[in-house]
């Protein structure tokens, strides 16, 4: 009888047992995984030997691209362009030989000049070079608002460049 007594506290005990028996073995397995990590991390200091740094600052992104100089392409091609205008232009004029004046005909022939046929301008003609005037007109002030628009979009502000240039006259 006192064995049957016994029985459920002897459970209790075992069951007692077991359960610290697993917490001892979690703790020890806690234990032995720490002891890898130090070992691994230790050997991994050993073979940098001082090669290990820390970051003061992040890294800060740029304001703007320090390459393509989109400015300086532009300004070379204009230069350039022009130059090349320049001297396709020249090229042309030197290389027309036609004759437009009475005294560089009669210089080049010795011969005198009879007459000359003067230039004829209708009123269609007055018109026309109106017409021309007025065009190179506008496409010169279409031109210069494009620039300035440039200018602020890409260059600087509107409002800036004139605070520096008024800065400058002071």
């Amino acid at each position: 009888q006192q064995r049957l007594d016994a029985t459920p506290k002897v459970e209790e005990e075992y069951n007692a047992l077991l359960t610290k028996r697993r917490n001892l073995q979690l703790q020890y397995d806690e234990l032995t995984q720490k002891l890898m990590e130090a070992n691994v991390a230790y050997g991994l200091e050993e073979k940098q030997q001082g090669a290990r740094f820390t970051l003061i600052d992040p890294a800060r992104l740029p304001e703007r691209p320090s390459k393509p100089n989109r400015l300086a392409i532009g300004l070379i091609g204009l230069v350039l362009g022009m130059g090349a205008g320049v001297a396709c232009a020249a090229l042309l004029e030197f290389a027309d030989q036609s004759v437009r004046h009475a005294h560089v005909l009669q210089a080049k022939t010795s011969i005198p000049v009879l007459t000359t046929i003067p230039q004829i301008v209708t009123a269609a003609d007055r018109q026309r070079r109106k017409n021309r005037t007025i065009l190179a007109t506008i496409i010169t002030l279409l031109v210069l608002v494009a620039a300035i628009y440039a200018f602020h979009t890409w260059v600087m502000d509107l409002n800036v460049f004139w605070a520096k240039v008024m800065r400058k006259m002071q």
